[in-house]
This record gives structure tokens, sequence and C-alpha cells, in this order.
């Protein structure tokens, strides 16, 4: 009596091997996502309009936009941004620096406000909008995941 076909045994081998290969790419993904150092945007008030860096170099928007749009192709939409807004810049810079990486396709992006002087910075995060009004909700809407 057989045990199995050659067509069983293949399907089998097959199986086992996508297995392996979807275990090293996802393991390699999640840790490369850990590992490697984030891309950083810097946001700074410019005398006019706000001015955006990557690696150091100022950028025009469509500039910035087109960089970070291969960036997404070649390390992947899960890759973490991080923009470190100076505690200079407006509230639609903050806005800004966090739409344009996911307008190039970035999907793990995340905006800091930066303190020079006393060398911190802290996390921004934006809760859901409620409607204008001097006399705002008690308790805040706002859920921060961990």
């Amino acid at each position: 009596m057989k045990t199995g076909t050659l067509p069983t045994k293949t399907a089998f081998l097959a199986a086992t091997v996508f297995s392996l290969l979807s275990l090293h790419f996802f393991t390699r993904a999640h840790s490369l996502a850990h590992d490697e150092k984030p891309i950083a945007i810097t946001v700074k008030r410019g005398p006019e309009a706000a001015v955006f860096e990557l690696d150091s170099q100022p950028k025009r928007i469509g500039e910035l936009l087109e960089s970070l749009g291969k960036l997404s192709v070649e390390r992947g939409r899960d890759y973490p941004v991080v923009a470190l807004v100076e505690d200079d810049a407006s509230l639609s810079d903050v806005s800004d620096a966090l739409a344009i990486p996911g307008k190039a396709g970035f999907r793990n992006v995340r905006a800091f406000a930066v303190y020079r002087e006393t060398g911190k910075m802290a996390e921004i995060h934006f809760c859901p909008a409620i409607p204008i009004s001097s006399v705002p909700p008690a308790t805040s809407n706002c859920k921060l995941s961990q």
C-alpha cells in the first residue's frame, strides 16, 4: 500500500517551502521595522513658510513627496517615518508633516514637537474633530493607542 502519490508529496513539499519562506520574510520585515533607523523629516519655520528637510537636505513639498515615494517603494509602506517638528512651526505645518509621508504611501508615521532649548520632544496626536465651541465636552474623546 502506497502512503502518498507524487503529486501529493510535491504539493506538501511546496506548501512547506512556501510556509518557511513566508515565515522568513515576515520575520525579516518585522525585525527591520524595529532595528532600522526610521526615516526622519524635520520641519522648521522659515521666514515665509515651513522648511522641510529630509536627510538634513531642504526640500520643497513636491521634492519631498517624490523622495518619500521612492523610499516607500524601496523600504515598504510600513517602514517607520518620524516628523520632527520644531516648536515654532504652525499647526498646519504639523498636519503637512503627517500628510506628506501618507501621500507618499507610508502608513507608519509619527510626529514629535521638538523643544531645542530643553533638549526634549513630545509625541503629537490628533484626536477626532469636534464642533468649535468655547465650552468643549467635559471629557476628552481622544483614545491613544499604546
